[in-house]
């Protein structure tokens, strides 16, 4: 007997970029860097994480070029599940692109419209370990994000354009609606627990803060609150890892503060990797 899901998906997203980047070495562990690129970034949703058969999803696609100059310092001793060493950056970015929406079914002011962005945007973060005696490592985690970008025409469209905070392997392969905002800060503690110099235990632990925060008004718009810090939204991830020569093997739990699943378990083997991003 075959079963077969079909649900749509809510959220289809796709991008095609080009970039050119150069860099200039500062020491051993560091490098000034900067670019140019061309992003093609095309969304289809639902404004809902629910679905009607035969409903159409919206789309949003955002042209833009991109100019960034940034600094980024990487001592890491392994490229995913590291305990020693440290990684800091700050990036600067200046984008000039045109935003174009289609809606589906959703009950939205414009059924097409087309709007011009030209914005700045800041990226900082700091990521450190600290080996307290040989079984226990202490890590922290720090991160913030500004830009002047305008909201875009529907709440979900804005969500999914804007910046996301996915401190852990797991959470860079999920869209979590609230762990993405124009403006925020996070920050997080890992507590590591050695058993041998390849095998050993994390807890992670990580909150969020929105910035003037996008939130959906009745008819499916955004708007930003007027507070400067409405919420805060926590996540996590308890992980078994063993090193081996060629990527970490990885038992990990992982929970997230939102609206449907919280948590997630996997298995995996090796390195979860992704494409380069022009935006």
């Amino acid at each position: 007997m075959i079963f077969e899901d079909v649900r749509s998906p809510y959220i289809v997203k796709d991008e095609t970029n080009f970039r050119l980047e150069t860099g200039l070495p500062l020491g051993l562990h560091s490098k000034i860097y900067g670019g140019v690129a061309y992003s093609s970034a095309s969304n289809d949703f639902y404004q809902t994480d629910e679905s009607e058969e035969g409903s159409n999803l919206d789309n949003s696609k955002f042209n833009a070029f991109v100019s960034k100059v940034g600094f980024k310092n990487n001592s890491l001793n392994y490229k995913q599940y590291a305990t020693e060493g440290a990684l800091r950056g700050i990036e600067g970015r200046f984008v000039v692109g045109e935003e174009k929406y289609r809606a589906g079914n959703s009950p939205t002011a414009y059924s097409t419209a087309s709007t011009n962005h030209n914005y700045f945007q800041l990226h900082a973060h700091s990521l450190r370990y600290f080996s307290l005696g040989n079984k226990f490592v202490l890590g922290t985690h720090l991160e913030t994000f500004l830009s002047t970008k305008e909201l875009f025409q529907t709440y979900r469209s804005t969500k999914l354009a804007a910046q996301g905070f996915t401190p852990t392997p797991h959470s860079k392969s999920l869209f979590i609606n609230e762990f993405h905002s124009n403006k925020y800060l996070a920050g997080g503690v890992k507590a590591i627990f050695k058993f041998s110099p390849d095998l050993h235990l994390r807890v992670e632990g990580y909150g969020f803060c929105p910035i003037h925060e996008e939130l959906k008004q009745a008819d499916l718009s955004p708007i930003e609150s007027d507070n400067f810090i409405d919420n805060y939204y926590i996540q996590g991830m308890a992980a078994l890892v063993y090193q081996t020569g060629i990527g970490p093997v990885s038992l990990s739990f992982n929970y997230y503060e939102k609206s449907n699943t919280n948590l997630y378990v996997t298995l995996n083997f090796g390195y979860i990797l992704f494409n380069k991003r022009g935006l």
